[in-house]
C-alpha cells in the first residue's frame, strides 16, 4: 500500500535527483490535468545566477512524492527544447488557481470549498479535502471528497457526483 500526502505538507520540499544526490528545486506548487486523477507536474523554485527561476517537472520524471523530499530521474532542471516548461504552465496549479475553488455537485449544488489534496507516493489524486462544508452527510463529517467523485475540475471549481460520496 502506497503511502499519501496532503501537497501542502510537501511546500518547500527538496526536489532531489536520484542520478547525482544534488538538490534541484524546492516545491513550490503541482499542476493538475483537469481530465487526469494524477499530478501533472512539480512546480519548482531554484537559485540561479539571475535570481529565482520557476520549473516544470512533468509527473512521469517524478519517481517518489517521499514525505521529505521529492525524488526525480533528471540530473538537472534545465530548458527543455520545444517550450516544454511553458506548455506545462498553463495548467492549473494547485495554490495558483485550484485552492478555495467552489466544490459543486453535479446537480449545481454547493458542496464547499477546496483546501488540500490528498496524492500518493506516486502522484495519484486520491482525494480533496475541504476547508468548509455547506452540506450535511458523510461529507460533514469526514471534509473530504474521494477522486472517484470528481467527474470535473476547471480553475473555479471541482464538480463531483455527490452520489460516489460514502
Amino acid at each position: 500500500m502506497s503511502a499519501t500526502h496532503k501537497i501542502r505538507d510537501l511546500l518547500g520540499k527538496p526536489v532531489v535527483s536520484v542520478l547525482t544526490g544534488n538538490v534541484l528545486a524546492t516545491l513550490e506548487d503541482v499542476l493538475v490535468a483537469p481530465n487526469l486523477r494524477q499530478v501533472a507536474a512539480a512546480i519548482g523554485c531554484r537559485s540561479s545566477v539571475s535570481g529565482f527561476q520557476t520549473r516544470a517537472l512533468p509527473s512521469q520524471e517524478i519517481l517518489v512524492w517521499g514525505r521529505d523530499v521529492i525524488l526525480t530521474d533528471r540530473s538537472d532542471l534545465g530548458d527543455r527544447p520545444g517550450g516544454a516548461d511553458e506548455q506545462l504552465l498553463q495548467w492549473p496549479g494547485f495554490f495558483g488557481r485550484l485552492k478555495e475553488c467552489k466544490v459543486i455537485s453535479t446537480g449545481g449544488t454547493l458542496i464547499g470549498i477546496l483546501y488540500d489534496m490528498v496524492i500518493t507516493d506516486r502522484g495519484q489524486i486520491v482525494g480533496y479535502d475541504l476547508s468548509e462544508v455547506i452540506v450535511g452527510g458523510p461529507i460533514a463529517y469526514s471534509r473530504q471528497v474521494p477522486a472517484q467523485a470528481c467527474r470535473l475540475l476547471r480553475a473555479d471549481a471541482l464538480v463531483v457526483d455527490a452520489s460516489r460520496i460514502e
